[in-house]
């Protein structure tokens, strides 16, 4: 009988392909090592306790900065909470922020002062703008081109109120963030979200993470909370850093 080349080729080839895969599984990492390290506990429906979610990096990083962001498109009267997160450094756990998170807190941050001038209200009222929505244009990128969009659909700079104004064009005392323009430490709100910013005084070598909420059961969205390491010199003379952000329904 003739032998069949295309039989012995597809041999060969099988053969190659087995010994590449065992060979693959005997050198390389188990799965359960690829896997992200990650547990979680959640606080029983109609429950008072203590949440918490916590995960193990597979490297270390300086952590410089942590910022929390809460969701109050659902409203803020349901909040008394209280959220901390914490780092694993070389050998324990370091607190690097404990919030108190609720109503009262976001409330201390006081109204906006162009809520207060009629003027300025009646402005964007009749744009149909809230003075919370303009003030979220005013802190994104789009802050550049408001008053030229204004100017298009026929309102001269003059008749733009003289607050809205200095708002847009960087006025010390409207200013939400710092020169270096990132936010400021503590609360300030957003539209949709209450954020609180915290910059640690040292840097922490961490190699996990776990926060914990402790109050009682959440019912809305996901509240994201970033970890943001220290910024280090990179090969074209820039600043490099890196985000770590979670995006967690409690």
């Amino acid at each position: 009988m003739p032998l069949d080349w295309n039989w012995v080729r597809a041999g060969v080839i099988c053969l190659l392909l087995a010994a590449t895969s065992s060979a693959l599984a005997e050198t390389g990492p188990p799965a359960d090592v690829l896997a992200p390290d990650v547990d979680r506990s959640r606080i029983e429906p109609g429950s008072t306790g203590t949440a918490w979610f916590e995960e193990r990096w597979r490297g270390r990083y300086d952590i410089g900065e942590v910022e929390v962001r809460v969701p109050t498109d659902g409203g803020s009267g349901h909040l008394d909470h209280r959220l901390r997160v914490e780092v694993l450094g070389d050998d324990a756990w370091v607190v690097v922020t404990e919030v108190h998170v609720s109503a009262a807190a976001f409330e201390e941050l006081g109204r906006s002062a162009l809520e207060d001038d009629p003027e300025v209200v009646a402005f964007l009222e009749a744009r149909d703008l809230t003075v919370a929505q303009f003030e979220f244009f005013a802190e994104s990128p789009a802050a550049a081109t408001l008053l030229m969009m204004w100017e298009t659909q026929g309102v001269a700079r003059e008749d733009v109120p003289e607050a809205i104004v200095r708002h847009l064009e960087g006025d010390e005392d409207a200013a939400v963030v710092d020169a270096d323009g990132t936010p400021s430490d503590g609360w300030h709100t957003t539209i949709g979200w209450a954020v609180h910013t915290e910059r640690l005084e040292f840097p922490v070598l961490a190699g996990a993470v776990r926060f914990s909420l402790e109050g009682a059961e959440i019912v809305g969205g996901a509240w994201q909370i970033v970890l943001r390491t220290v910024g280090l010199p990179d090969d074209l003379g820039g600043m490099s850093s890196y985000e770590m952000e979670y995006a967690h329904a409690w």
